[in-house]
């Protein structure tokens, strides 16, 4: 990482979406608080309750619920600002691989001869906010670190959503990005959305976490996960990612939408009528009225007793075969990304969090979904100076989620209510698990080199090979 020149230029690590410690204090006092992210030791969901927050329009922050405090990014013993990133938790960090985020790469680094707080620092940041919000924070942060090493340009080194907070200060603050960064090593960001991940975050509050946390922040209130879903437009190499419920009982066809929120469009219902082998042909193949209807999904052999039945199925809501001797039907319904706005205002109208022995709502916003699209409009314009030169490095070899479906039909969902509750499943493409490796190369940028390395999301980070 060393820069032309008599002396080493100054490098900034930027972590992503969890990937910074995280407190809470009163407002307006100093200090690191009381530490929320990450606290695995006894009362952790406690912990993480006090980090959750409501998007409020007039100030265009995540604000907590809890008045009269604020989230702050602990300092440590030191000004280098490694100490909110290196380890997520530092009471069981030595025991617990998975707290352990950028030490490994913090310590090899200094095995090349940098030094925290002289020319290696770090740039921890709420991730709750919005990328364009963190990166005032980051340009602030870069601007310290130029004055404190003698106004030398700096060099970054991002990790997942870090990289969507740097392409944002390219675009918000194009004159100081160009004064003040001198290289770019993006690794595993997610340029085109992470689209398993982000729909099953708004949609249940999946643990962003890993194993660490279930809903530590509430996702749907959190413009960063609104940024993490692919821009509508995004050019595809294959069929765009989509949405799947299977559910037990239909979705009314008039469905309110509530006030001034969008309706529940679907791209196409079919439902699948189950019955038992006496009841189809007696080639024992799915019985239909017309010959064109869908078979049902092939089941898989979980018991001989089930692997029996047979399914028909037909679009558009109609039902195939006798209603007498059927053992369940299935209704399908799969949804294209445009349409979430409207599956999310139905599925979280009654999301609710219970704080202090209140209960406050935490429905979806549409606003939020408004300015996720519009920042994912505003990075298109991103173009780097000549002056600084970009690295990417990219996860390739997992299974990444791509579509995202809830229940199956031999196991449907009660109803929409249900889905909020359930498990996702995926469909999956190439990536590093979490992000497609077509995303992490969707950057639209002049890149020097790129390097597609094999391996999960968080371990590209302490890879040194690519470094």
């Amino acid at each position: 990482m060393e820069s032309a020149g008599d002396r080493r230029a100054p490098l900034l690590l930027v972590p992503g979406v969890c990937g910074t410690q995280l407190a809470v204090r009163p407002e307006g006092e100093a200090g690191d608080g009381v530490r929320c992210w990450v606290s695995l030791r006894g009362g952790a969901d406690a912990a993480y309750q006090k980090l959750w927050g409501k998007y409020s329009k007039d100030s265009g922050l995540v604000e907590l619920l809890t008045p009269g405090f604020e989230v702050c990014v602990p300092r440590g013993t030191d000004s280098s600002g490694l100490f909110a990133i290196s380890v997520l938790d530092p009471d069981v960090g030595l025991v617990t691989k998975a707290v352990n985020y950028f030490l490994p790469l913090i310590n090899f680094l200094q095995a090349q001869g940098y030094s925290p707080g002289i020319d290696l620092f770090g740039a921890g940041y709420d991730y709750r906010q919005s990328c364009r919000t963190s990166a005032h924070t980051l340009l602030g942060r870069l601007q310290e670190v130029s004055r404190r090493c003698g106004g030398r340009r700096v060099d970054l080194v991002t990790h997942s959503m870090g990289g969507l907070v740097v392409r944002s200060l390219l675009v918000d603050f194009p004159a100081e990005f160009e004064a003040l960064v001198g290289r770019w090593v993006a690794i595993g960001c997610p340029f085109g959305g992470a689209p398993g991940y982000a729909v099953d975050g708004l949609i249940t509050g999946v643990q962003f976490g890993g194993s660490l946390g279930d809903f530590f922040f509430a996702a749907c209130q959190s413009p960063a996960v609104y940024e993490l879903l692919p821009p509508l437009d995004f050019p595809f190499s294959q069929p765009p990612p989509q949405l799947t419920l299977w559910l037990k009982t239909p979705i009314p066809e008039q469905l309110p939408a509530g006030e001034g929120q969008p309706p529940v469009l679907c791209a196409s219902h079919t439902t699948y009528t189950m019955h038992s082998p006496a009841v189809g042909a007696a080639s024992g193949a799915p019985s239909t009225s017309a010959g064109t209807h869908p078979a049902a999904p092939q089941l898989p052999r979980i018991s001989l007793a089930v692997s029996q039945l047979t399914g028909s199925g037909a679009e558009d809501g109609g039902t195939i075969g006798p209603s007498t001797d059927s053992i369940f039907q299935a209704h399908q319904y799969v949804f294209k990304h445009d349409a979430l706005p409207g599956l999310l205002a139905r599925l979280l109208k009654d999301n609710t969090v219970s704080v202090d022995g209140a209960s406050i709502p935490l429905p979806f916003d549409p606003q939020l979904w408004a300015l996720g699209q519009a920042t994912h409009d505003s990075w298109k314009e991103a173009r780097l100076p000549p002056s600084c030169t970009f690295f990417n490095i990219i996860g390739t070899g997992l299974s990444t989620p791509y579509d995202v479906q809830y229940g199956a039909w031999w196991y449907a969902l009660q109803d929409l209510d249900a889905v909020p509750h359930a498990s996702a499943t995926f469909t999956s493409v190439d990536g590093d698990g979490t992000v497609p490796a077509e995303s992490a190369t969707a950057h639209g940028l002049q890149e020097t080199a790129t390097a597609a390395v094999k391996g999960a999301h968080r371990d590209l980070v302490n890879m040194q090979a690519p470094l």
